[in-house]
């Protein structure tokens, strides 16, 4: 058989994708590095080349993830002539779309029996965030759009209300999508100092335009 030859960030980000389906079918603790490299047809010793660990691959793999959401909140936050409430509801579009096309990996997430896992995302996610989030409300002050004295803790308050309506998403599931929407948008108003109606009329506009 003729070995096939990858570019080495080919090769690397194969096991990540290959894992990746195995962490979701079989569970985390369950999928065991032979189980990886016989899926990508590799020998161990290629996966130990890219991975210290099956829990290296894993840093690896939530830094993926977190690297799209930072660059995108970054060149949001740098966006010029687009004011802070449109760039919060691109922020909104972004993470919904987001979740649609990784939906099963973020619900793995979200298990209670991942727990830890969960944690180790949120702690990678929110100084990603927060950041640009707050950076966008500096603009947003400016602009007379929202009333804030403290920006970065503010940013802190919408990422956390953010995470726990993640974790709870059983919850909205169950009394309904555009229900929790609107709750988090009016609650995240009321964190901002926008005007009632600010976030979720932005909303409503983008999501039929």
């Amino acid at each position: 058989m003729t070995r096939i030859v990858k570019e080495p960030e080919e090769r690397r980000n194969e096991l990540i994708y290959i894992a990746e389906a195995l962490f979701i079918e079989k569970g985390y603790e369950y999928t065991t590095v032979e189980e990886i490299v016989t899926k990508a047809q590799v020998a161990k010793g290629t996966f130990y080349h890219y991975f210290k660990s099956k829990s290296d691959l894993l840093d690896a793999l939530l830094d993926q993830y977190i690297e799209e959401i930072k660059e995108f909140m970054e060149n949001t936050a740098l966006m010029e002539g687009v004011d802070a409430v449109e760039k919060i509801v691109r922020i909104l579009r972004f993470f919904g779309e987001y979740r649609n096309n990784h939906d099963r990996f973020i619900s793995y997430l979200h298990e209670e029996r991942n727990a830890h896992l969960h944690l180790k995302v949120e702690k990678k996610f929110v100084p990603v965030f927060v950041h640009p989030f707050a950076d966008i409300l500096e603009q947003g002050i400016k602009q007379g759009l929202f009333s804030i004295n403290y920006p970065t803790e503010a940013a802190l308050a919408v990422v956390t209300l953010s995470v726990e309506f993640g974790t709870t998403h059983q919850f909205y599931m169950d009394v309904g999508i555009e229900r929790t929407v609107e709750a988090a948008l009016d609650i995240f108003e009321r964190i901002v100092g926008a005007k009632p109606g600010t976030f979720l009329n932005s909303f409503r506009r983008d999501k039929n335009g």
